[in-house]
């Protein structure tokens, strides 16, 4: 994380004695931390914006708040061709740069799914991503770092008031009629 680096280039910065490595070493700091702000304006843009989701949800609102600066986490919202509200949540097991690159590949995985091949059914939504990131990401794998991903997938049909839910590897929690916390498996 940012902290760490920061920590570490600050420990290397107390080893050299030379202004010039130390210029040097300021040089390559700057250019990481420019390349992280653009990464995360970048990441940050791929979001639904709250209007969006306030056209279709009367009363809704996001909270972000990523654990790290960069990747990894994600959501994203779309309507299908007959209306339907499709909300899908996304964690991945890489986080920094890969999970801000593999945020990318969902948000365009997502659309393809959505839009293309025009799926609303949360459970198709799921496999066709599943089957999609195992064609992709099988030329990344390198010996034990695998990638892996939890996703939940909500679909809201409000002309016949249904919601559908599919998750691997994550949980939907709602208020039920009274206020109180309800978890979907």
């Amino acid at each position: 994380n940012k902290e760490d680096l920061g920590a570490t280039f600050n420990k290397a910065l107390a080893k050299f004695e030379s202004d010039e490595a130390k210029n040097e070493i300021h040089i390559v700091k700057k250019a990481l931390e420019e390349n992280e702000k653009y990464a995360h304006k970048q990441i940050h843009s791929l979001l639904p914006k709250d209007d969006h989701l306030t056209s279709f949800f009367e009363d809704a609102f996001a909270l972000y708040k990523p654990v790290n600066n960069l990747g990894g986490v994600f959501y994203w919202f779309g309507t299908t061709e007959d209306n339907q509200g499709v909300l899908v949540a996304i964690d991945c097991n890489e986080k920094g740069v890969k999970g801000a690159l593999l945020t990318m590949l969902f948000e365009t995985a997502l659309k393809e799914v959505i839009y293309k091949k025009k799926l609303n059914n949360t459970t198709a939504i799921l496999n066709s991503l599943d089957t999609h990131f195992k064609e992709h990401l099988s030329t990344l794998d390198s010996g034990n770092d695998s990638v892996g991903y939890n996703v939940s997938v909500v679909v809201v049909d409000k002309e016949k008031q249904i919601v559908t839910f599919s998750g691997a590897n994550q949980n939907l929690m709602y208020l039920d009629a009274n206020n109180d916390i309800e978890v979907a498996e």
